[in-house]
């Protein structure tokens, strides 16, 4: 037994869900429930301090790890023409670049909190709804401008000139600058990579819609993905050979839109439809990572679309949603044994345990997903039901009671007559309880502060 409750004390801070047989994840989900500004989510990126700039069909949501702020068109952000987000660039000089689906380019001044609207230099027709899908920076510090039907513009930002345009009536989807420097975008089933120390561009035909290129330095390549239907290439320009090549993914998507390359060259997959894959460094396997367990409260075909692929200075990874909102994933080696040790079903399949206690009585367990588990051992464990499949942050006892801290409130549990006395939704998020010789009690919370009540 008290290897047992070892192991549990273990689990309570290293939870996993497990996802192959090498890697495992801790996986957190913010939506609007959290603070975020809309479920859909098209692009993140982190600034030099890691805070989070979200990309939404409702502006831009700022997220530090606790708090949230919005930025959207109205007062104090007048060069915000539209809310509806559809991509988010951050320069080399920290500076945040926005592309609308009908306002057109936008520049975000990080340190002085100001926004600026570039549509001067790229609305040549003055449409005034300007649909931007692409950005990208050369080394000279132009930035690249991809839009739905009027091909790809070059600007000196800092000189308010426009330098060049690559005229086209198909939608630019990427625009990305390799490591060698050249500046790599498409037009329908045309690639092109520009040279800029040579000033001249060389195409390459594919054979259906190219949806995406990534630039992947530790194999001195750039990855290419194409629509159709039944299409599980994946292509590549290589730069050893000067020529295009393949590679078969079993990934299945029509629309296979966004490519990432973690840091440790593991390539990541985010399809439309089928959720997002991991590859194995040799790029023999995709494994689909499942966002979502069987027990949990939330759909999974809520986050089958991804938007957006994100590692932060962290090593935590950041998806973009379609409906979900976002998906963080931390990377955790977990436990292989602790199935063993607990007999519910449920719990043997899903071993995401975020809190533990134990009593003269029973053993409490509350999960990530699956709300609070308690019994007379391991192999007795049953759910309190009126809990429900929720996350549990923390167990506290006092006076025989069980203060019980959940994602969405916090409840009390009488352990006499093992059922709950009280809930209350006002405090989400309650990390900790205490109570002090005076019967204070108090309940610390992830985003409300401190409460002190009798």
């Amino acid at each position: 037994m008290k290897n047992a409750i070892t192991i549990l004390f273990f689990l309570a801070y290293f939870f996993t869900y497990s996802q192959s047989k090498d890697v495992n994840y801790v996986i957190d989900f913010i939506n609007t429930k959290q603070g975020l500004s809309h479920n859909f989510v098209t692009s993140i990126v982190s600034d030099d301090l890691n805070i989070k700039w979200i990309g939404t069909e409702n502006g831009i949501t700022k997220y530090n790890g606790y708090d949230f702020d919005y930025i959207k068109p109205g007062k104090g952000y007048d060069g915000l023409l539209n809310e509806n987000i559809e991509v988010l660039f951050k320069d080399s000089d920290n500076n945040l670049w926005i592309g609308t689906k009908s306002g057109g380019l936008s520049y975000l001044d990080i340190k002085n909190n100001t926004i600026k609207n570039y549509n001067h230099l790229i609305d040549l027709e003055n449409e005034g709804d300007l649909r931007v899908t692409a950005l990208s920076q050369d080394d000279d510090g132009n930035i690249w401008i991809g839009t739905w039907n009027k091909g790809v513009f070059v600007i000196d930002y800092k000189n308010e000139k426009l330098l060049r345009q690559f005229k086209s009536v198909s939608t630019i989807f990427s625009i990305v600058k390799d490591f060698n420097g050249n500046v790599w975008f498409a037009m329908s089933r045309r690639l092109y990579k520009y040279i800029p120390i040579e000033d001249r561009t060389e195409r390459y035909l594919f054979k259906t819609l190219i949806t995406n290129i990534l630039s992947d330095s530790y194999r001195n390549k750039v990855w290419i993905t194409i629509s159709g239907t039944n299409n599980n290439n994946l292509y590549s320009y290589d730069y050893n050979t000067n020529g295009i090549e393949s590679i078969e993914t079993g990934v299945p998507s029509q629309f296979s839109r966004e490519l990432f390359i973690d840091k440790n060259h593991h390539l990541w997959v985010g399809t439309w439809g089928y959720g997002v894959y991991k590859s194995n460094l040799d790029l023999s396997k995709f494994e689909k990572i499942q966002l979502v367990s069987k027990t949990s409260a939330n759909v999974s075909a809520n986050y089958n679309i991804i938007l957006d692929i994100h590692q932060d200075k962290n090593d935590i990874m950041w998806l973009a949603t379609a409906n979900g909102g976002l998906v963080r994933l931390i990377e955790d080696n977990g436990f292989k044994n602790a199935d063993k040790l607990i007999g519910n079903p449920v719990l043997e399949s899903h071993l995401n345990i975020l809190s533990v206690h134990r009593n003269d009585n029973n053993l409490f367990i509350g999960t990530v997903f699956s709300g609070v588990y308690y019994g007379k051992n391991f192999s007795q464990l049953k759910q309190i039901k009126e809990i429900g499949n929720t996350r549990i942050y923390t167990l506290y006892e006092y006076n025989k009671k069980l203060f019980i801290g959940t994602v969405n409130g916090f409840f009390v549990f009488d352990l006499v007559l093992e059922k709950i006395i009280f809930s209350s939704n006002i405090i989400i998020k309650a990390t900790s309880f205490y109570v002090d010789n005076e019967r204070n009690l108090y309940i610390g919370s992830q985003q409300k502060g401190l409460a002190i009540v009798k």
